[in-house]
């Protein structure tokens, strides 16, 4: 990237009068030599919100420049900072320039600027102008890239703090993950987490994902646990502490109870000469990492205790063979819960299915499917297999084929090997098999039962359980 080169033409437009050293040739003849460089990148000056001003100068000061600026003549500042009616546009184009200077090197548009401006801009304090400056456009400058990028940085610099926190968590990673795998799988009753501050609201995280993915989990309070909450933990369970130093006061009566009980206990711990590494039966070991800020608020540290609970959840989830209609099950509302609805969900059983057997006449036909008001008859065999579907649309497209279609047999209405699904199909799947057919309704079968129809499933109950 080429250095950038931020000027405006209205800074020959500020004039100071005869014999003034702050005159139009201090810039023109330094745009005059730099123009005989062809690699410079050449950028005007971009408007900006005067309220920037206000981070350097108080807002009585910047209305008394703005009052100043004279309509014709020359104005005294102060002894030496003279302004004429050109040095209104060249004074907001100055700052403006060092605006466009900043953003565009922040945003590697360019690798660094010089502005070529006027007033210039240096001397100027807060309240006054100094020094032929009118604004201290350098000061402008500061303080613009802290409010506008400042914080971006620090936002960057913590991200990347933590990805390299994870990058280490992925190196340690060893057979005692998979120990711990195989405990919460096999575990007969419940993982209980516990920690301490941070610590225990990633415990907290960490117990609604495993449940979330089948392994009933919770979490408890390391300080109500020692005022009778160990109540809850039992010789069946597993017990996951989690401490970045291991030596946290209030843990220490958990692992004493714990280890007293034989209850296994999982340990997520940095420090190897802890007591809780030493007391842990699989010890899961998180490498030492930089936090940001102070250096010392739980950050990155935290960061890769959640890491490494997910990763447990979603190793047991898929031991477990845990797949989407069993999350399902376990997220039956919102949007997610909608969208992971199976068939069986919402399909229509027993007696409110419009069943009618092939050798009826259409007379009993026209009964059942005005009773059963779904607009359509399942036509099953003496096997009770299904053999075909009756749809209004049929029914009125034989009545004007038929002048007697009361006495035909069912079969002979009917349009065989009606379209059908497996009661475990997702409902948007069958939703979009609907849009595909052109139909509105579907028989429902199961792996055992393929020829006969359990259910029924019409797109009015996918539309009211917001299937999409």
């Amino acid at each position: 990237m080429s250095t950038a080169i931020v000027t405006s033409d209205t800074s020959i437009n500020h004039e100071t009068g005869l014999g003034h050293p702050e005159k139009p040739d201090r810039v023109t003849t330094v745009i005059k030599n730099l123009k005989k460089n062809k690699n410079l990148i050449w950028k005007k000056n971009k408007k900006f919100d005067s309220k920037i001003l206000d981070f350097t100068h108080t807002p009585e000061y910047v209305k008394q420049v703005e009052n100043s600026f004279p309509k014709k003549g020359l104005v005294f500042l102060d002894a030496d900072t003279i302004i004429s009616p050109g040095s209104k546009d060249a004074t907001y184009d100055a700052v403006g320039s060092i605006i466009s200077a900043i953003d565009g090197v922040e945003n590697k548009e360019f690798k660094n600027a010089f502005c070529a401006v006027r007033p210039p801009g240096h001397h100027s304090e807060k309240e006054k102008s100094m020094g032929f400056c009118i604004y201290n456009n350098v000061a402008v400058g500061a303080n613009y890239l802290i409010k506008k990028y400042s914080y971006k940085k620090i936002a960057k610099n913590v991200i990347d703090l933590e990805i390299q926190a994870l990058k280490k968590l992925k190196k340690s990673i060893n057979n005692s993950f998979s120990q711990a795998v195989d405990a919460i799988v096999k575990c007969q009753s419940k993982t209980i987490l516990c920690g301490v501050g941070k610590s225990g609201l990633i415990a907290s995280k960490i117990a609604a994902t495993l449940s979330s993915v089948g392994s009933p989990a919770f979490a408890l309070s390391a300080s109500d646990c020692s005022h009778g909450d160990l109540g809850s933990i039992s010789k069946k369970d597993i017990l996951i502490l989690i401490s970045y130093s291991g030596e946290t006061q209030e843990l220490k009566n958990i692992i004493q109870y714990a280890n007293r009980n034989r209850i296994k206990l999982i340990g997520i711990v940095s420090k190897k000469n802890s007591v809780l590494y030493k007391a842990a039966d699989i010890k899961l070991h998180i490498p030492e990492v930089k936090e940001a800020g102070l250096g010392i608020i739980p950050t990155s540290s935290t960061n890769i205790q959640l890491a490494i609970g997910d990763a447990l959840a979603v190793a047991s989830l898929n031991k477990k063979k845990f797949n989407k209609y069993d999350f399902s099950r376990l997220h039956p509302s919102g949007n997610l819960g909608s969208q992971l609805k199976t068939v069986e969900d919402l399909m229509i059983t027993g007696n409110k299915i419009p069943f009618i057997k092939e050798n009826q006449k259409m007379k009993n036909a026209l009964k059942i499917i005005t009773n059963k008001k779904l607009g359509v008859l399942i036509v099953k065999n003496k096997k009770n297999k299904t053999t075909g579907i009756i749809t209004d649309g049929q029914i009125r497209r034989a009545n004007q084929k038929n002048k007697d279609l009361q006495s035909l047999k069912v079969k002979q209405v009917m349009t065989k090997n009606p379209i059908n699904i497996d009661k475990n199909t997702l409902a948007a799947k069958a939703l979009s098999l609907m849009n595909d057919k052109k139909i509105t309704c579907l028989c429902v079968t199961s792996k055992n039962m393929k020829n006969k129809t359990i259910g029924i499933l019409h797109i009015h109950n996918i539309l009211e359980a917001n299937i999409q």
